[in-house]
Parts: structure tokens; sequence; C-alpha cells
């Protein structure tokens, strides 16, 4: 029997060791199957997330009138009941720790609140209606709040589920944050049966559609059913709990610093333009993982601050709240208004420094690039960059997408008109042509005075020194305001702007005159240099600029912007082609 055993132990090992050779086909098979399977059912990750950050950035306020203030409205209901007349270990009543807690949440809590007091409690010796708001919401008066504790003392029942019922109506009709701090032992005394109090007095709450969060602190609880009193109506109210016997000071200091964040809300918008509440929730608590589609965020302000995003696959935005004009703002949206002021007043590179900050925290900002785009197109005349910015605003969904392409096509025909045809590039004259061609206009203009003998001698120094330089387009440079200058096809902007000061330099140091200087490359204006009385030297301006331009933004050389024809939106903009305004 032994020996059977033993050869039934060898016959199962090189059974089992075959079975995992490499020739086996049906381990091999199986585990080829689970591979290929394990790797093409698994599910990609499809989800975005939005961040919500508070930028510690003041705004030029350009946009509108309106000021979107912070607010935080913040009701303190007060235990008053005869069982928060007891003492803790260290001679003080329960209502007195409460007070002190009170005090020390107004104390950190922001200045823009507005509280209310609600005391439960305190009025009769046997009532279960006894709860009564002694100080109502207005704006700065935690004064009066701790000018009103002195004078509450520990009186009657605690009609606790009753009193956060009855605070339901002092929340109506408000907007900005809404917070409620409870302060009592947990001992209810009037809802007590077979109902769940707590939930009945949640859906009230809930059917109400205030939107307040709810604290509850536990002022020292007598037993584990009041502590589970005081959890619940935490847990149900989306807040926190903290129990005197457990937590210390410094827990509900961090308390109310979290509590003075600022709130928003996210809504999902449907194709119908239903908007559904997704979730609640204050600076700090993002990022929120959201699948992708259009969603609007509402920030509690008064009155409330909303702004339209939307969500691509495997996107990540971040969305800025800003100050601007005492109140809030959203980052793109100010800096948007902004840049279009700049605009309307002529301040080219301001304008576009704004919309250019509103890419580097969303780069998917599809009004940024329209801006951007049109400011291309109608001031600056680049309508190569201009096509490329419109096409970025097309891939990114943006909602003028019919005129955006009509202007696309618009700026290629312009393209090809306008693109020149293959230069012939003249020879550069010898200084030998230049000096005869010299002597020749000295010899046929007879009679001239000897400011023009030196304006003809400085002509035929320029166009030796400078082999840039093909022609001039006018003839005296003594007597013209503004003088043309034709330079060779392969001179370079940089170039051109250089040439263009050193001319105008030399003129004003050889004949005191401060003309214009413009220089042109296949007949096609590249740069003007003016003279600056500020800096008693030349320098260059964007082409076209008029002398008599009004005031606008002052470029880095002390130059004019020119000012748009096409201002964009933000006040009332002419018919014709608007940038996109705040949203």
């Amino acid at each position: 029997m032994k020996t059977f055993n033993q050869s039934l132990k060898a016959v199962c090992f090189w059974m089992v060791l075959l079975s995992f050779a490499s020739g086996s086909p049906v381990f091999a098979l199986d585990a080829f199957l689970k591979t290929q399977v394990s790797t093409k059912t698994k599910p990609e990750p499809e989800i975005s997330q939005v961040n919500i950050v508070k930028l510690d950035e003041n705004v030029k306020p350009v946009a509108t009138p309106v000021t979107y203030e912070e607010v935080l409205n913040v009701e303190i209901i007060l235990d008053a009941s005869k069982t928060m007349s007891e003492m803790d270990l260290q001679g003080r009543t329960k209502l007195d720790v409460a007070k002190n807690m009170i005090t020390t949440l107004i104390e950190h809590l922001p200045k823009h609140t507005r509280f209310a007091l609600r005391v439960n409690g305190g009025q009769y010796d046997n009532n279960c209606l006894d709860t009564t708001l002694l100080v109502p919401f207005e704006k700065g008066n935690g004064s009066k709040i701790l000018e009103t504790l002195p004078g509450i003392q520990p009186k009657g029942l605690t009609p606790l589920f009753y009193s956060i019922r009855d605070s339901i109506k002092d929340f109506q009709n408000l907007s900005g944050g809404k917070v409620v701090f409870v302060l009592s032992d947990g001992q209810e005394t009037c809802d007590i049966g077979q109902t769940d109090t707590c939930a009945v007095t949640f859906e009230r709450v809930d059917q109400a559609r205030t939107g307040q969060v709810i604290h509850v602190i536990g002022i020292n609880p007598p037993s584990e059913d009041a502590v589970r009193g005081l959890s619940c109506i935490a847990v149900r109210g989306h807040g926190d709990f903290l129990n005197t016997q457990t937590h210390t000071q410094e827990d509900l200091i961090r308390l109310a610093q979290k509590t003075g964040r600022l709130r928003y809300s996210i809504y999902q918008v449907f194709e119908n333009l239903t908007d559904v509440k997704l979730l609640d929730a204050a600076i700090g608590d993002s990022p929120h993982i959201l699948k992708p589609g259009v969603y609007r965020l509402e920030i509690s302000t008064i009155p409330p601050l909303s702004t339209y995003f939307t969500l691509d696959r495997l996107h990540n935005l971040t969305i800025g709240i800003v100050n601007s004009n005492g109140g809030l703002d959203t980052y793109d949206r100010a800096h948007l208004a902004l840049g279009n002021w700049y605009y309307r007043n002529g301040q080219t590179r301001e304008a576009m420094a704004e919309y250019t900050k509103i890419l580097k925290l969303d780069p998917r900002n599809a009004d940024a690039y329209l801006n951007m785009a049109i400011l291309m197109d109608e001031v600056i005349k680049d309508k190569a960059k201009a096509i490329e910015l419109y096409r970025t605003y097309l891939e990114l969904g943006g909602p003028r997408q019919a005129e955006v392409r009509q202007w696309i096509r618009r700026n290629l025909e312009a393209l090809q008109i306008t693109a020149p045809k293959a230069p012939q590039i003249p020879k550069p004259a010898t200084k030998e042509e230049m000096l005869t061609r010299l002597r020749q206009e000295t010899t046929e203009r007879s009679g001239l005075s000897p400011e023009e003998q030196k304006a003809i001698t400085l002509r035929a120094t320029l166009l030796s020194t400078h082999p840039q330089i093909v022609s001039f387009r006018n003839e005296d440079l003594d007597k013209a305001t503004l003088i043309g200058i034709n330079v060779l096809p392969q001179t370079t902007d940089a170039e051109a702007s250089n040439l263009a000061i050193e001319v105008g330099n030399q003129i004003q140091q050889e004949l005191n005159k401060t003309p214009g200087i413009v220089i042109f490359r296949n007949n096609v204006q590249v740069v003007e240099a003016r003279f600056s009385e500020t800096e008693k030297r030349y320098i260059t301006v964007p082409a076209g600029t008029s002398r008599s331009s009004p005031t606008g933004g002052q470029s880095p050389t002390g130059g004019q912007y020119p000012a748009s024809s096409q201002p964009p939106a933000g006040g009332q903009p002419p018919a014709g082609r608007q940038p996109q305004t705040p949203r």
C-alpha cells in the first residue's frame, strides 16, 4: 500500500510538472486568453476634474457696476434649557461654556459674516414651542450678539429639533453662504416617541431648499443617546460634530476658519437647459471629479456670481476667483473685461497681456482666443496669426462658429491678394555710382542753398553707408515731414527698425530736422520711427501711427498704440466684428 501511494504521488507530480511545460497547449492558451481579456476589457478613465481656487489678486473693475459681495450668514442656535445650568468639573455651567464658544466663533469668523441668534428653552418653564430669534441677520452684528448673551439664563425644556425646523424661515430669501451652529447638551425633551425626529426634521429642511450647513457643538452631553442625537443633526446637516469632552478650543477655531471659506455650488446643465445641483462645497474642497459635460458654477455672493464651464474628456480645469470692485469676480471674466477696456482705449499691448493671462490659468478658454484673434486681425493686421487663433477658437467649440469661419475665409482671400510676387532683387548700387548720381544732381540743380547742399550730401552718405537702402521716396530730406525709404526684400524687421532709428538720428544731427522715417519692403510699410521729445532721440512706433492720435497705452519705447476701429464689447460696441464679452 505504501508503494502504491508513493507511485501515485510520483504520477501526480509529473502530471503537474508537464502541465506547466511550454509544450502544454491547454495552459498556454488559457494564460494567453486571460492576458488578452484583461488587456482589452480594461476601461480607460474618462473622468475630468475642476479645481476652484481663490486667488490673492485685485483686478481693476470695468465689466459692470454690480458688486458681487462675499457674504456668510451664520445662525447660532443656543440651548438655554434647564439642563444647561449643570456644572462641569471646573465649576462652570454648560451655558457659560456655550457662551464662551459663541464668543470664539464671532472672533474667528470673517468680518463680512452676518449673524443671527436663536435661543430655545430660555423663556418658559414648560413649553415645547419655546424658541425665539433674539438677534436677526444683519451686517456686522457680531457685537450685538455678544451684548445679548449675558441676559440669557437657563430655564425651560429642550425643543431642539423644533428649533431647527423653525429656523428654516430665518434663511429664506437670503443669498450667500448659510451655516448653523447648534450648541446644546443634546437632551431633547419634546420630540420623543416612535418617530425618527432627526429624519423628519431634515426632510423639512431639505424640502425648504434653503441650503444651510449645520455644525453641532455638544456641551458635555450626559449620555450616549444625547451624543447620537447631536451626531445625527451634524450628519444630516452635512456639518461637523465637536464634543467638549473630546475636542479643544483649537478645534473650534479650526472649524470657524473652515466655515469662513468661500462657498459655491456646481450644477450640471442638460440639453433641455435644466440645471441639476451636484454639490455644495467651499474653497479648499476641490478638485472635484466630474464627467465631461456643461456645468454652471454659482459662488455664494450677493447677488450670486455664476459662470458656465465645459469639461472635455480628461480635462483638468482651474477656475479662479479674484477680488474686484470691492467684491468678487471670476478670474477669466475679470481679465476678459479688463482686456476689452484696454482695447477700447487703444492700449493694444495691455489688452493682449490680459487675454494671455486667462490662457495661463485656462489654456482652453475660447473667449480669450477669440479676442486675441480679433485684436490681431483688426488692429495689428497680422492676418496669418489671426487665422491661427480663429481656428483654435473653432477647435475649442466656441459658440460663434459661423461668423468666425467667415472671417477666416476673408483673411485667406486677403492674404492671397496681398501675397507679393517673386521680387526681382535689385543690385545694390556701388559707391562710385552713388557719387556719380550725387555729382549729376548737384550739377543739374543750380543755386542750391548750403542747407540743400547738406541735405543732398547726407542722402548720398546714407545710401553709401547703409547697403539695405534701395532708394528714398523723398528728394529733399530737409523739407519733408515724413521720409519714405525702400529697402531690400531680404531686410529683416529688426534690421528695418534699426535702420529707421539710425537714419532719423543722422538727419536730426546733420540737418537739425526731425521728420518721421517710414521703411518700406516690397512696397509694404514695415516700421516707422519718430523723434521723442522726452527722450531726445528716435524711437520706433507701430506702422501707421498717427502723430495726432489720442493718448493711449505707451509702448516700451514710448510710442503710442493705435486705437481699434472695432472696439470689443464691454459697453455697447458698434455693429461689426465684436470680441467676446465676459459671461
